[in-house]
């Protein structure tokens, strides 16, 4: 448990350049070991060529015909034709534009899936770095608990000390190893969940310190260019493309439909043979598609405005959270730092100026304040790590 203590010691010389490796280190892994995104990538793959499936002619049609006579006479007939069907929206290459238009939409909707995927697992990241500073804290607490404990037993031996004081540092040094237990206890919960998310794959956290991410100073400016990187717009842009593409090519189905081949008809001595042309003329089979696909593009549209609109909101209360968050942890840093409780409370202990009793309480008043910091630096962290959930 010791080394929490020398992780936490060595963390507080990282550079910023190296302390945020963490992030990038994990979810790099995650992003080629999560079964999920293996999954749903060869479903990309299936959804791109059943695109472009439809993107070619009609399969040509051959047709022979070998008839007999009555009366024998007669003789017999042989008749021959080969035909292909011509659309206006193949032929133009608007079925293959369309095609290419859908399968970007597919990738920008794998990207969507993706970073919820990476985003979930940033704040399980955040999260173990939390408990990682908790059980930090909690082993240097337990550490002078322990000492506190042997030397109480020891002076219980020799008549220095009531049964009360030795078994109330009996009962302080249980109740900071029972909280150190139940926070590995959640720790190793979440572990579980990343290596779940990086494909059975262990995976180690030792930090105790965040990588300094910094709070925009403009919020106007800065949305301006993330929401740029939001693949939930870029989805909804490309949404109308598509629907833009699809009208033309329902369009290109009102116009009439060309075939032409070649039919040969041989009767006895008689051998006819050329070139046939037909049309056919889309009075009722594609009647409303046009006006379905306009509808289509205009919900498309409402999607959009109403994403923008969300999104904005979303965002600018997610803001000011992690503006708030940032100041609050702040003021309990700053009060940490300031303050040498800790290391005080134990000398004046030793040198008999306070109590057991009230070396007792001054310390929980001390570890909930350092809770309530780390808390609002982890609050902090992932109000952050919302903002940032596009960049992944």
């Amino acid at each position: 448990m010791k080394y929490l203590v020398f992780i936490f010691i060595l963390s507080l010389s990282y550079s910023p350049s190296f302390a945020q490796s963490v992030y990038e280190r994990i979810l790099q892994d995650i992003d080629q070991n999560n079964t999920s995104l293996r999954a749903l990538n060869t479903q990309i793959d299936a959804l791109k060529v059943q695109n472009l499936t439809g993107i070619y002619l009609n399969n040509p049609e051959v047709a022979y015909s070998y008839l007999w006579g009555k009366p024998s006479d007669l003789g017999k007939q042989q008749d021959l034709s080969i035909t292909q069907e011509f659309d206006i929206a193949t032929l133009t290459g608007k079925r293959k534009t369309l095609a290419n238009s859908q399968n970007k939409l597919v990738e920008l909707d794998y990207n969507t899936q993706r970073i919820q995927i990476l985003q979930t697992a940033k704040e399980s990241i955040i999260t173990v770095i939390y408990y990682n500073n908790l059980i930090a804290q909690l082993e240097t607490q337990q550490q002078h608990a322990q000492e506190i404990f042997t030397l109480y037993k020891k002076k219980l031996a020799l008549g220095d000390a009531t049964i009360i004081e030795f078994n109330r540092s009996k009962v302080n040094l249980a109740n900071i190893q029972g909280q150190i237990a139940q926070i590995h206890t959640e720790r190793e919960r979440t572990l579980g969940d990343l290596k779940q998310q990086n494909g059975g794959i262990e995976v180690a956290i030792l930090e105790t310190e965040y990588p300094l991410e910094a709070l925009p100073t403009h919020f106007e400016t800065w949305y301006a260019e993330i929401i740029k990187r939001s693949p939930i717009l870029q989805s909804l842009q490309q949404e109308i493309i598509v629907d833009d593409q699809h009208i033309a090519v329902q369009k290109s189905a009102t116009l009439p439909t060309i075939s032409a081949g070649f039919a040969r008809e041989k009767i006895i001595y008689e051998d006819f043979k050329g070139v046939t042309l037909g049309i056919s003329i889309p009075l009722w089979q594609n009647k409303n598609k046009v006006k379905h696909a306009r509808l289509a593009k205009i919900a498309s549209e409402e999607r959009l405005k109403d994403f923008q609109t969300q999104a904005f909101t979303q965002l600018q209360s997610l803001y000011q959270k992690a503006n708030n968050d940032k100041k609050t942890m702040e003021i309990y840093r700053s009060s940490i730092d300031n303050s040498s409780t800790n290391r005080l409370l134990k000398k004046a202990l030793d040198a008999g100026e306070i109590t057991l009793l009230e070396y007792t309480v001054e310390q929980n008043i001390y570890y909930e304040n350092y809770s309530k910091s780390v808390e609002a630096q982890q609050n902090y962290q992932l109000a952050l790590a919302k903002l940032h959930e596009f960049l992944l």
